[in-house]
């Protein structure tokens, strides 16, 4: 069992997936979750949450 979760840290934490596909490439998928979320990982999902809320 991962340490945060032993520790209880983990419980409630979101896990995020982000899928990256190009044509004709092979997708990129990015994990993390919010115990261990890089500080460039969450610029990343602010900025596509952000793009994402304009569109609508």
């Amino acid at each position: 069992m991962p340490e945060e979760e032993q520790n209880g840290r983990g419980r409630d934490a979101m896990s995020y997936v982000i899928t990256v596909e190009e044509a004709g490439g092979h997708p990129t998928v990015l994990r993390q979750s919010d115990t261990a979320k890089s500080p460039a990982f969450a610029a990343l999902l602010a900025w596509l949450r952000g793009h994402f809320a304009r569109q609508r």
